[in-house]
């Protein structure tokens, strides 16, 4: 009887100890969930930031090329006989390397 009264108080102590536990698990866990959702709420404000911060230097860039493009189309317009010897030179230019690349690759002829 002695061993059956021991193991009784066995079982209770560890039926005790296991109750304490899961309590423990569950503030664990609950602590655990809180922190998650304030690091996605931050991760998410942090990633709001970060596209705003794009966004404005996007429309910057944007901004600054508009200008860019403002002032060569202005030159361009003040000053048309050099524009033309300009676009033909690059032209002529493009037309030299092509044939160039052609060349050197005869043995890769497809027609």
């Amino acid at each position: 009887m002695a061993d059956t009264d021991n193991a009784s108080e066995i079982t209770d102590a560890l039926e005790k100890k296991i109750t304490e536990l899961q309590a423990e698990l569950k503030h664990i866990t609950n602590s655990l969930a809180d922190n998650g959702i304030d690091l996605l709420e931050d991760a998410k404000d942090g990633a709001g930031k970060a596209v705003k911060a794009v966004k404005r230097q996007a429309a910057d860039a944007a901004d600054h090329a508009k200008s860019e493009v403002a002032a060569v189309v202005e030159t361009a317009k003040e000053n048309p006989t050099i524009t033309a010897t300009v676009i033909t030179a690059v032209a002529l230019a493009g037309f030299a390397l092509g044939l160039v690349f052609a060349s050197s690759n005869d043995s890769h002829r497809r027609w």
